[in-house]
């Protein structure tokens, strides 16, 4: 027979855990912290990394503003933007949240009663989101380091844009064995999907890889020797150039072109060596 006491101890325990749960389900966000920004083509004037074409939405926190930006007609990234037009000639793009997956014009950014921020298309399909609805989300905010979080009332960080970077570490964020362990490259200029390149933290080593559009896996393309552990943790990576030549970059000439002083200088044909170019390509065989 069970003791009264430990039933009531029970009892006790599971009213604190549903109030607790009650609580963080009724946290909603206030009308006035609520948005829903859409996409358009009024564009800025200044000059952005890739050349783009870009919209700002009035989200800023010097020297870092929240955008849309696009390298092709109607495909829009949702993007954090990081510059000062009168002191740089060019602005960067340091955070996306939808690569390879853009939006068309009229497409919303939306932070709802729920907490749920959604990037969602036209037609009304979600592009991104930071899965947060129910979870006590009451604000938004773009901090001075360029974090982007979704706070609860106590001010704690329900989503933040540090535990998901895209190609680049800002001042204070980390790469984390916990959550997103790697960066990984921009496919090109005009495409804007991920590239063969990723930088990726393992549990003994900073490690990139490369992926060749003819392999099926990434390969090891170099790790750094200058690594520090503690307690079986890395602690600190310092990287240099791991080459002593550009010939030794894969596809620096392209998938077939031949490389040497750091210069493109032929390409191989079943003529002979011939001069090089960017159409420099292995010849097909005939079936």
């Amino acid at each position: 027979m069970s003791s009264p006491l430990l039933e009531v101890s029970l009892l006790s325990l599971c009213l604190l855990y549903g109030s607790i749960f009650s609580l963080i389900a009724q946290a909603s966000v206030p009308p006035s912290a609520r948005f829903q920004i859409p996409v358009d083509t009024f564009f800025g004037e200044y000059s952005v990394e890739y050349g783009a074409n870009y919209r700002l939405i009035g989200i800023d926190n010097y020297p870092f503003q929240l955008g849309f930006y696009n390298t092709t007609p109607d495909a829009f990234t949702l993007a954090l933007r990081m510059g000062n037009p009168l002191a740089s000639p060019k602005m960067y793009f340091v955070w996306e949240a939808n690569r390879g997956k853009p939006v068309r014009v009229n497409a919303t950014l939306t932070l709802g009663e729920d907490g749920n921020l959604v990037l969602a298309d036209v037609d009304g399909s979600i592009a991104w989101q930071t899965y947060t609805a129910q979870k006590g989300v009451v604000g938004f905010q773009l901090l001075p380091n360029g974090n982007i979080v979704l706070h609860d009332s106590k001010g704690g960080f329900v989503w933040q844009s540090f535990e998901h970077p895209t190609d680049t570490l800002l001042v204070g964020q980390s790469l984390r064995l916990e959550g997103t362990a790697r960066l990984v490259s921009r496919a090109s200029e005009k495409e804007n999907s991920d590239g063969p390149y990723s930088l990726v933290l393992e549990p003994k080593r900073l490690a990139m890889y490369y992926k060749s559009p003819s392999s099926p896996r990434p390969y090891l393309y170099y790790t750094p020797d200058k690594l520090s552990e503690s307690k079986g943790r890395i602690q600190n990576v310092t990287l240099d150039s791991g080459w002593e030549s550009e010939c030794q970059l894969p596809e620096r000439c392209g998938r077939f072109g031949l490389c040497e002083d750091n210069q493109c200088v032929a390409c191989p044909l079943p003529n002979g060596l011939m001069g090089w170019s960017r159409d420099c390509q292995p010849v097909k065989s005939s079936s």
